[in-house]
């Protein structure tokens, strides 16, 4: 039975060899090497792949030396060729098996190695680099393609790189407000956002806040009042108008300040928000109905309606002073050079006579109405007022009007006309 034993186990060898079947769900690796955790028939029973190994294919610059992949060069088990295994004491280095390693090299377990350069024991017998790192003056360093180096083990291109700046470690630093940067190898600094290096003095860095109002948005560039607006502040480098009392920046266009009146009834106490129906009229920023019985004239003019009252003759201004109030309204108040010179010609236009425009509140002097200059024959044809009681003007036939000289009458002087004028908006 022995003979016919040997020969069938002869078979199942050579079976094997030439790659027979494995056990179900499994398969043969080549060079006689099984896949890791695989096991083929029971004759290999207790076979495996090394954990390094890929389908029994050993990895370059090793061989299979039966389920080893062995450096023959330094492998104690297969010093110089599978098999060859070095005596207790002896290390394997330069496949031979020697009593200690050369010059420049280190036992590693029985294993002669170089730890300045060898991958696996790099600088010490237990440090493997990983990915693409190499092992250089026993540091695993990043492998870097030109023009980058490698500083502190990563790639850095030297001519941008603000922390290694034409060469490893050279850091740049930067002034206040700036940050520092690398051009072209040479270290220098920009601003950062919303800072300035206006006075070109590198010492102070950027010294400049743009978003001040002496310098909005650029050197030199200061917030200045604005029509409406007694003073204006930066914000994200746009100067903002601060409307005064009364005005609104409607149309968001910062340089003509704040352009919209909102005792107008085009905006009354809001942008957009335009009086009509039974609330024609605004007065204090909002819409009223109004009493327009008696009223004489009226036209439109820089967003609002202006009316016209006749007087009693020489009427008693002490009682009158509430009369726009009393319809709705307000007095009349100019908003340009235009809109005074509208009514100084518009209330003559009505006659053609020396009546008197009277209005309560008005600031008025030689030759202007509210502050604007007007046009008239004479500068006396304009009143001086300081505000706190009536206001007086007409276009020709001029000597000043006051009427508190003048027993408060609206006529003044000159009584010889029927009527004068009472102006509410």
């Amino acid at each position: 039975m022995a003979p016919a034993l040997r020969g069938c186990t002869l078979l199942l060898v050579l079976a094997y060899a030439l790659g027979a079947a494995c056990s179900s769900g499994l398969q043969p690796c080549g060079n006689g090497l099984l896949d890791d955790g695989e096991r083929c028939d029971p004759a290999s029973s207790t076979a495996r792949c090394p954990a390094y190994s890929t389908c029994g294919h050993c990895p370059e610059g090793t061989e299979a030396c039966g389920d080893d992949c062995a450096v023959v060069a330094a492998d104690p088990r297969h010093c110089g060729a599978c098999g060859n295994v070095c005596a207790n004491g002896e290390v394997c280095a330069a496949g031979s098996c020697d009593l200690s390693c050369q010059t420049g090299l280190f036992d590693c377990g029985g294993t002669c190695r170089d730890l300045a350069t060898d991958e696996r024991h790099c600088g010490t017998c237990f440090a493997t680099c990983v990915g693409d790192q190499q092992c250089a003056a026993s540091v695993c360093r990043a492998s870097c393609a030109s023009p980058t180096l490698e500083c502190a083990g990563a790639c850095v291109d030297p001519s941008l790189d603000a922390a290694h700046c034409g060469a490893c470690g050279i850091a740049c630093t930067a002034p206040a407000h700036a940050a520092p940067v690398c051009v072209q190898g040479i270290c220098d600094s920009v601003c950062l956002s919303g800072f300035a290096d206006c006075n070109l003095v590198a010492a102070d860095g950027c010294e400049v806040d743009l978003t001040s109002s002496s310098a909005c948005g650029a050197c030199g560039m200061a917030c200045a009042p604005l029509p409406h607006a007694p003073s204006s502040s930066c914000a994200a480098g746009v100067c903002l108008p601060a409307c005064a009392a009364g005005w609104d920046n409607c149309n968001s266009v910062p340089v003509d300040g704040c352009e919209a009146d909102l005792t107008a009834e085009s905006s009354c106490g809001a942008c957009g928000l335009v009086c009509g129906g039974a609330t024609p009229n605004c007065v204090g920023g909002v819409c009223v109905s109004s009493d327009l019985a008696g009223v004489h004239s009226t036209y439109p003019f820089e967003g609002r309606t202006v009316y016209l009252w006749r007087t009693p003759t020489c009427a008693d201004l002490t009682g009158y002073t509430g009369f726009c109030a009393a319809r709705g309204l307000t007095w009349w108040r100019p908003r340009s050079a235009a809109d005074a010179q509208q009514l100084v010609d518009h209330a003559f236009s009505l006659d053609s006579w020396h009546t008197w425009v009277q209005v309560h509140g008005l600031a008025t002097g030689a030759g202007t109405i509210g502050g604007f200059p007007v046009t008239t024959d004479d500068p006396s044809c304009v009143g001086y007022s300081s505000g706190a009681d009536w206001g007086a003007f007409r276009k020709w036939a001029c000597s000043f009007c006051l009427p508190s000289s003048h027993s408060n009458q609206s006529c003044c002087w000159d009584p010889d006309h029927a009527y004068d004028w009472f102006v509410c908006e």
